[in-house]
């Protein structure tokens, strides 16, 4: 199965946030003998196809996916997102699937997908 992986946040806290087909997301420690899963984020229809921590607020990431959505979550909340981000724009940016994303900074998203657009999102 492939994952989408914050490779970042792994390195630096031992904790992998991972994106997975099935449209979920899942928190593990990597501190214990046995890696163990500790949170689950029910986040999209489709394939995560990435996930990124913000650079400035740890609890704080960004999902996306093939089913065209941005979602920003908050590590404390597995039950629903802070915000859903759509991307603006022709019918066609509605069908896009999106395949990546970044931060830039603490509050601006930026992510592409299979309609060839960069999208910049304000927080």
């Amino acid at each position: 199965m492939a994952t989408a992986i914050d490779s970042n946040f792994a390195s630096e806290n031992q904790l992998v946030l991972a994106g997975h087909e099935d449209g979920y997301v899942r928190l593990y420690d990597l501190r214990q003998s046995q890696v163990k899963q500790t949170k689950v984020f029910e986040c999209h229809d489709r394939y995560v196809s990435n996930v990124k921590i913000n650079p400035r607020a740890e609890n704080v990431f960004v999902t996306c996916a093939l089913d065209g959505l941005l979602k920003l979550w908050d590590m404390r909340n597995e039950q629903a997102p802070l915000f859903v981000l759509k991307r603006g724009g022709d019918e066609a940016a509605d069908e896009a699937k999106l395949f990546g994303l970044g931060w830039n900074g603490a509050s601006q998203i930026i992510s592409g997908g299979s309609d060839s657009h960069v999208s910049v999102h304000q927080m």
